[in-house]
């Protein structure tokens, strides 16, 4: 399967993740864009953990930010779609996940979790995330 939907350029994620920096340092002075940004996706996940599937393709990438960033969310991972969807900065992957939430919330039933990564065949990615999903392995 060729990964071609949901993906963003770097340019285009650079730029949205200077604006948004510049939001968050005019509404509350100095702070670090990457530390806030990641403690308000573990806020969304620790009222419900399935709020992972907003996040699509990205959310392997994701997920990983957030293991760096002290939330750990469990070891399962799809690694070749990590790979086609993040990049090797950790805010660019972050902006880039949320930017496909966007998407997500605005076009998606909450709780979808079927994706089509390659129009040109017939074939969805349905993610899941058994970390994610059990509720005994909420930290």
């Amino acid at each position: 399967m060729a990964f071609t939907e949901h993906r963003f350029s770097r340019e285009q994620v650079r730029e949205v993740a200077g604006k948004l920096a510049a939001n968050l340092q005019a509404k509350r002075g100095p702070v670090d864009f990457l530390e806030f940004a990641t403690g308000v996706i573990a806020d969304r996940l620790a009222r419900d953990r399935t709020s992972y599937r907003w996040y699509g393709p990205w959310w392997w990438s994701l997920k990983e930010v957030l293991r760096r960033a002290g939330h750990d969310y469990g070891t399962q991972s799809d690694p070749l779609v990590r790979r086609a969807y993040g990049f090797p900065d950790d805010t660019e992957t972050l902006v880039a996940a949320d930017s496909f939430r966007n998407w997500y919330m605005a076009t998606q039933f909450v709780g979808n979790a079927r994706f089509t990564l390659d129009p040109s065949t017939a074939e969805h990615y349905d993610l899941w995330d058994a970390d994610m999903e059990d509720p005994a392995a909420a930290p």
